[in-house]
């Protein structure tokens, strides 16, 4: 694939994060449709005080999309409990590890029978040194590995984002940074998968959905017991491998790591409270609907598959349609 360094291109796209025009009007469509129907809004609401990706940095346009669909607030439970009238709770990408308290507050309200939606990064990326000039590539490792202080939460469920990176055959694009550009480039890092609207419904027809520097999630149970069932939702290639560092431009090789396919994303349901089901999403990735990959609609239609994904699992937590 051509490299495509981006600019201008996206301003438009940007723009609407600032409030000079709506991404999209479907998902307000889709709420007015609702409030006629007599049906209100699920309230979600996103955990923040961890250095979660938030509505004013990193998640402008997902917030700004997903506004029209959904009442959102913003609390810290590690600091106050999460509102019993709320549907869901989100999670995404804290770069700063839960506390107990945290931790116990969301596993409360899970229990409940309300929903969660985990976005999970096992490992951050960060861009220490460069090359001078020529628009070449960073020489340095630049994989860091991320605690977000859920496993055991997540591992009280069966669930656990494994450490490490996947990598996969180039299939899909993404942005980094190449002398002080962004340059969209087909990578390992960057994972392209085909999601389908088969059991449980996260999207309603075929949608492609990149997945960049993304973790295996694993389910340590591996059965169906005691009213548990869990799905995978989308899988890297049989190609693909792990691994615990990476490099741009040539710092990674399968040979001598676990290999594929692993699932980027898992659907859990189970018994909660009060003959309620507790259902919960679970990805190894935090970028796949923040405003870097969201912005390359701009110049590459298709690109907005991730926040489709994103709503589709905000609802089927909710139990509602997606």
């Amino acid at each position: 694939m051509r490299r495509l360094v981006l600019g201008a291109a996206i301003a438009a796209v940007s723009s609407c994060a600032s409030g000079q025009g709506p991404p999209s009007s479907q998902p307000a469509a889709a709420a007015r449709v609702q409030r006629a129907a007599g049906n209100s809004p699920a309230k979600v609401v996103f955990t923040t005080g961890h250095g979660e990706q938030a509505p004013t940095l990193g998640f402008r346009l997902a917030w700004m999309l997903l506004a029209g669909s959904y009442q959102l607030a913003l609390v810290n439970p590690s600091l106050q409990a999460i509102d019993a009238g709320a549907d869901v709770v989100v999670v995404a990408g804290p770069t700063d590890p839960f506390d107990a308290r945290g931790r116990d507050e969301l596993d409360r309200f899970l229990r409940t029978g309300k929903g969660g939606v985990f976005l999970l990064d096992a490992a951050v990326m960060r861009h220490p040194r460069w090359l001078d000039g020529g628009g070449r590539a960073p020489v340095a490792t630049v994989t860091i590995a991320n605690d977000s202080g859920l496993d055991p939460l997540l591992g009280s469920y069966g669930l656990r984002v494994a450490p490490g990176l996947i990598l996969d055959p180039p299939s899909a694009a993404g942005p980094y940074p190449v002398a002080g550009k962004a340059v969209l480039d087909a990578l390992p890092a960057f994972i392209g998968v085909v999601m389908q609207p088969h059991e449980p419904p996260m999207v309603t027809e075929p949608t492609s959905v990149v997945f960049p520097y993304a973790s295996a999630v694993e389910d340590l149970v591996g059965r169906a017991a005691g009213g548990r069932r869990t799905w995978s939702l989308a899988d890297s290639s049989p190609e693909s491998w792990r691994q615990s560092e990476y490099v741009f431009q040539g710092g990674y090789q399968r040979a001598g790591h676990p290999a594929g396919p692993f699932s980027i994303a898992r659907a859990l349901e189970l018994d909660g409270a009060a003959g309620r089901r507790t259902r919960v999403v679970v990805v190894g990735d935090s970028d796949f609907a923040s405003d870097p990959i969201l912005q390359l609609v701009a110049v590459a239609p298709g690109y907005d598959g991730g926040s489709r994904f994103l709503r589709g699992a905000i609802a089927w937590a909710a139990g509602r349609t997606p």
